[in-house]
């Protein structure tokens, strides 16, 4: 499915009321669909190269990227460290392992010298504006975007029970087939992805 046609189908859903989402809103709820949906399934995978300075131990790759699955310095894999967040290196030298939340790294120890970061990374989807343009995800689960667009525009937009409770079971509906797809992308597509990475350095393959 388009995404103009997902919206529609967003806003079909949506008609059992005296009112429906607005051709903004409605762009807006299945963005946050797709967002939510790609946070969910972990399927969008980026691989991302980083120049970082002598004495940089920490790295942000931006609001794009949700998780950071594995880091390498120059063409060496980093083991993850076990530290608590809040404790940054003291000692400098070639860094070994990294820590990471959410989007930023830090290295240990603290590079002393300048070097290339290579990231594999969970990504967030981008926001769509086109309607002819279909979301990065599965087919089979572009239907479900609509059911969720469609629960949490209707959760916010009555206090009705029976409206509530129908909004619900759409996000649940949406849920329950987001993990099915996230199971799939493990096995299938995802694995497939990770396969093909090869580090630019020459690196082996990321496992």
């Amino acid at each position: 499915m388009t995404f103009g046609e997902i919206c529609q189908e967003t806003i079909r859903l949506c008609q059992f009321d005296a009112d429906e989402p607005s051709p903004t809103e409605v762009s807006k709820y299945v963005n946050m669909a797709i967002q939510a949906a790609s946070r969910f399934t972990r399927h969008l995978i980026g691989f991302y190269e980083e120049s970082v300075a002598s004495g940089t131990n920490e790295v942000d790759l931006g609001n794009k990227v949700v998780d950071i699955e594995q880091v390498w310095w120059n063409n060496t894999l980093l083991e993850p460290e076990t530290r608590p967040w809040t404790q940054s290196p003291t000692q400098t030298g070639t860094p070994t392992r990294y820590q990471s939340s959410g989007s930023r790294i830090i290295l240990f120890p603290k590079p002393n010298a300048n070097g290339t970061l290579y990231v594999r990374a969970i990504e967030l989807h981008k926001t769509i504006t086109n309607s002819s343009e279909a979301p990065s995800l599965p087919a089979d689960m572009h239907l479900s975007l609509a059911w969720y667009a469609a629960g949490i525009w209707l959760m916010g937009y009555s206090v009705h029970s029976e409206q509530t409770r129908r909004a619900q079971n759409l996000i649940q509906m949406a849920m329950q087939y987001w993990q099915t797809i996230a199971t799939q992308s493990q096995i299938r597509g995802i694995e497939t992805k990770r396969e093909r990475f090869v580090l630019p350095t020459g690196g082996s393959n990321a496992s």
